[in-house]
């Protein structure tokens, strides 16, 4: 049986760039754990998503506006912690 030649690939819309990860960070940086908010049991803590934000990471509502504007329906990512019992 023949099989069909196969057709060649077309280049991917966004170029890809290699990078190596000592080229990209400092190895020898001093790293800082940051903590953002402690979210306790029963809790509720929005993230933005939308990057407008004046309270970043946090979300304001902005996303509201942008959602009007643009026709777009994006929202927090809300991380919520289970009550204990």
């Amino acid at each position: 049986a023949h099989l069909p030649a196969r057709a060649p690939r077309a280049a991917p819309a966004v170029p890809r760039v290699a990078v190596r990860a000592s080229a990209a960070l400092n190895p020898d940086a001093e790293k800082e754990a940051k903590a953002i908010k402690e979210v306790k049991a029963g809790e509720k803590f929005p993230v933005c998503r939308c990057w407008k934000s004046k309270k970043f990471p946090m979300c304001d509502g902005s996303h509201n506006a942008w959602n009007k504007e643009n026709g777009d329906n994006i929202g927090p990512l809300v991380i919520s912690v289970p009550k204990t019992e």
